[in-house]
């Protein structure tokens, strides 16, 4: 571990290691000389955005050992990592999630803050996903001011076939976590292309749209393992039971029930003590029954 190891870089992205162990937080890590030079870091599922008051935004706040990251640079420079053996052996990631799996391609969106018409307010804990075409693309919880979004995007595998491309605008839910109720955010959202942090501003929260009858709308990923997102709709708000059956009709999991109001919830169901098979999830809601096949495999 060199601490003289020269970085020579050019305009725009250049992908970058940080060959020391523990973490150090970027202002401490980045000599004063050059901080300013560089537009945004972007790590797996984080990145960070210079603040105009000094500083930086966003939820990459160090450089974590044996890492690599995209650098963003305003001009051709040249840098080594300020090392000065203080730096913390442990670190806890603050990515994983189960919503949606991470992408090689990614984008981020950085968002101000987030209102509302009368006196409601966006709360530490509320959860904001990304959607392109109905499919989850990103999710985190509000964690204040200036909260950044990870937006994954198709890298030809797979699973992200129906990820966001350069054709696409994501479309941002909130989801309030006292309620459930979800809300459409509506703003100026820049389409998604890879590699890049958008500075989203403020943006307004619009209660979604009521459906026209109870349902389970989607589980997504399906086939998934170890968990996948149920999503259901409620017509108007009414107590409501969501359960998961095997294939021989038990009931494996309970995940919700509880009175629920109008419009959308998401529900999180963790397979991980269950075997690979075929599973129902049911919502039982005002004397009728709504089904859908899942599929764990493992």
């Amino acid at each position: 571990m060199d601490p003289s190891l020269l970085y020579d870089l050019h305009f725009g992205a250049n992908l970058i290691s940080f060959p020391y162990e523990g973490s150090v937080p970027l202002t401490d890590a980045l000599p004063d000389e050059v901080e300013g030079l560089f537009t945004g870091f972007i790590g797996e599922g984080q990145a960070a955005s210079p603040n105009p008051n000094g500083g930086w935004l966003g939820n990459l706040s160090s450089f974590q050992g044996g890492r690599g990251y995209w650098a963003k640079a305003s001009q051709g420079l040249e840098f080594s990592y300020i090392i000065d053996g203080s730096s913390r052996a442990g670190y806890e990631d603050a990515t994983t999630t189960t919503e949606y799996v991470q992408s090689s391609e990614q984008s981020f969106y950085l968002i101000s803050d987030i209102l509302f018409s009368g006196d409601m307010q966006v709360e530490q804990g509320d959860m904001i996903r990304a959607y392109n075409d109905n499919v989850i693309v990103g999710s985190v919880e509000w964690d204040g001011i200036n909260t950044m979004i990870p937006v994954m995007g198709n890298d030809g595998s797979d699973y992200s076939i129906a990820y966001c491309d350069m054709y696409s605008t994501p479309e941002f839910v909130l989801t309030k976590a006292d309620t459930g109720v979800e809300y459409k955010i509506v703003g100026d959202i820049a389409a998604w292309e890879s590699n890049e942090i958008f500075h989203v501003g403020n943006v307004y929260a619009a209660l979604a749209v009521i459906p026209e009858y109870h349902a389970i709308a989607n589980a997504y990923p399906n086939p998934f393992n170890p968990s996948t997102n149920i999503t259901i709709e409620l017509m108007e708000a009414d107590h409501a039971l969501l359960s998961i059956y095997n294939a021989n009709g038990q009931e494996v999991s309970r995940v919700w029930s509880g009175l629920l109001s109008e419009g959308s919830h998401s529900f999180v169901w963790d397979a991980s003590e269950q075997p690979s098979g075929i599973y129902f999830a049911r919502l039982h809601i005002a004397g009728q029954v709504n089904s859908k096949k899942l599929m764990l495999v493992k």
